[in-house]
């Protein structure tokens, strides 16, 4: 990575103490969270969803 990337990446970060809360499937919850942006959801998509399958199923 190259010195100008660097300093792109360091300048996109929030400034002072950033909290960030985990817990367990907290991605999940961050993918759905995401895909609701694009507008809304049934459940009957959720599931058709490739968002809703993992490769623990």
């Amino acid at each position: 990575m190259d010195r100008e990337a660097i300093e792109f990446v360091i300048d996109a970060l929030p400034r002072g103490r950033t909290i960030f809360y985990d817990f367990e499937d907290r991605f999940a919850v961050l993918i759905l969270a995401h895909r609701l942006r694009e507008g809304p959801l049934t459940i009957a998509e959720l599931k058709d969803s490739h968002h809703f399958w993992t490769s623990q199923s």
